[in-house]
């Protein structure tokens, strides 16, 4: 029980830190009024918005980060291209679709990141977080069929499985290596 406490406390100072060392960055200075202030409102700010202890793996696989990163990037250069193509084409009749997406991980970190990644690529957004059965509901364009409906679906938990073989647990990769 003490080394938890001990831990939390810890991960609490910590995140105070990060949030004080942000402040100063955004003031564009370090004075002793700046970090006073900056310790102030991060010590408010994480009291009044308890988050509870994030249970991390500890590990970050490079290569597997590194792709997922790199396949973000180019899918969201090519989804924006398609809907600044579509935006300008007049004969474009925008059609969408909300999708259901039933997540292979719970662990709320994987699942946070997820949401994030496809809401980033233009074209999808995450519109509801069930997050005790762990399913997405998310907006997708141009989705004028179930084929389109299905490659949306692969094409989320694709982004999910890389999130998954960079930040997961050992028994959360080997499950996702069967899924990339």
């Amino acid at each position: 029980m003490m080394v938890r406490r001990l831990r939390d406390t810890a991960q609490t100072l910590a995140t105070v830190g990060v949030l004080t060392v942000l402040w100063c960055l955004l003031w564009g200075k370090a004075d002793a009024y700046t970090v006073v202030g900056g310790l102030a409102v991060s010590g408010l700010l994480v009291w009044a918005f308890y988050l509870p202890p994030l249970a991390l793996t500890g590990r970050l696989h490079p290569l597997w980060a590194a792709w997922a990163f790199l396949r973000l990037t180019g899918d969201i250069v090519v989804a924006s291209l398609t809907v600044a193509a579509q935006a300008l084409w007049p004969w474009w009749h925008p059609v969408g679709a909300v999708v259901r997406l039933d997540l292979h991980s719970a662990d709320e970190l994987i699942i946070t990141l997820t949401t994030e990644a496809i809401s980033l690529v233009p074209g999808s957004l995450v519109v509801e977080i069930d997050r005790n059965d762990g399913v997405l509901y998310l907006h997708v364009l141009g989705a004028r069929t179930s084929a389109d409906v299905a490659r949306a679906r692969r094409h989320a938990l694709a982004q999910e499985a890389r999130i998954i073989m960079a930040l997961g647990s050992p028994a959360e990769r080997a499950q996702a290596r069967r899924w990339v």
